[in-house]
């Protein structure tokens, strides 16, 4: 006889959760008709964000893979070379126009 009493408890077990299914279906529904689309200003700020995120990440991972001090003479070198070659045509170009001054040739001379 206490088969009976186990096949009504467990019934009374489906149909709690039976009742707890409809509830949340219907808090659902519910949820779903007052759930309001983002404005498109909301998405772009959203998507801006996004973007933002994405740039730090970037940074993060560039700053985290040696921009050390290594890196940074490095650059320096390249720097200071650069700026040497420059001097250097520009003593040229000069060198250049104070011989063809002395020659006779100005701009528009041939």
């Amino acid at each position: 006889m206490a088969l009976p009493r186990v096949i009504a408890e467990k019934a009374r077990e489906v149909t709690d959760v039976e009742a707890e299914i409809d509830a949340l279906k219907e808090e659902c529904e519910t949820l779903e008709r007052s759930w309001v689309r983002p404005s498109n200003r909301d998405l772009g700020f959203l998507k801006a964000f996004g973007s933002l995120v994405e740039k730090t990440r970037l940074l993060k991972k560039t700053l985290e893979e040696g921009d050390g001090p290594e890196d940074d003479e490095k650059e320096a070198t390249a720097q200071a070379k650069e700026v040497e070659d420059c001097r250097r045509l520009q003593k040229q170009r000069q060198a250049k126009e104070a011989e063809e001054e002395r020659r006779g040739f100005r701009d528009g001379d041939l």
